[in-house]
């Protein structure tokens, strides 16, 4: 993101784009919805799946101690935000913007972003392995969706875009679920299909309320 700023429009683009880190330029309301929106979607599919599926839920691994947390992140920050977020929100989105809507938009930039971690479904060890590539491809489009909508709430913000990032990375930790899940969908217990409705959900009612558009309400 960084060499391709500079080719384009040299230092002057680079200052542009740290700038853009300045907490000064997200609203209170908009920084608190930032880091909320994740854990509230998880502890709902929390409740909900208690309720209606009967699941007994995961006890959260914060519980007696909650600085346990603080750990994964922080590296959620630097592995997942910080070097991700420049590329991603930092140069694409605002140079697709420029070109089409934001559902293209993210559409595009989704489906980007689901190949560039396809290599994870082949990583023993990574909670991704073995995954479905397709369903790995629509969750990260999905989740591009919800990234789209928080930075063009909070006047591109980066600083936005890297702390919900590591919040989407670190939820299920701070919410931990137990959802039910097909048998014969491939490693549905990474993105269950419970969890696919749910932020598909609300997805639908973000798009309703602040239009497909732009997804911003003036």
């Amino acid at each position: 993101a960084f060499v391709m700023s500079y080719i384009r429009g040299g230092k002057i683009e680079i200052r542009k784009t740290l700038k853009r880190f300045s907490y000064k330029d997200v609203s209170r309301n908009w920084l608190i919805t930032t880091i909320m929106v994740y854990p509230l979607i998880f502890l709902f599919v929390r409740l909900s799946s208690a309720i209606l599926f009967q699941v007994s839920q995961p006890t959260p691994i914060w519980y007696g101690n909650p600085l346990i947390i603080l750990p994964p992140f922080i590296a959620s920050l630097l592995h997942g935000g910080l070097s991700e977020e420049i590329g991603w929100r930092g140069y694409a989105l605002p140079r697709l913007q420029s070109r089409f809507n934001a559902t293209t938009s993210s559409v595009i930039l989704g489906f980007v972003e689901g190949l560039w971690h396809v290599p994870l479904v082949f990583w023993v060890g990574d909670s991704r392995y073995g995954m479905s590539i397709p369903l790995l491809v629509l969750w990260q489009m999905i989740a591009t969706f919800y990234r789209t909508w928080i930075y063009n709430n909070t006047d591109g913000s980066l600083l936005a875009a890297v702390l919900f990032h590591a919040m989407g990375n670190t939820a299920s930790d701070i919410s931990p679920v137990n959802v039910p899940s097909l048998e014969w969908l491939p490693r549905v217990q990474f993105v269950p299909p419970y969890l696919f409705f749910v932020f598909s959900f609300f997805l639908g009612a973000i798009l309703i309320i602040y239009g497909y558009k732009d997804m911003r309400r003036n």
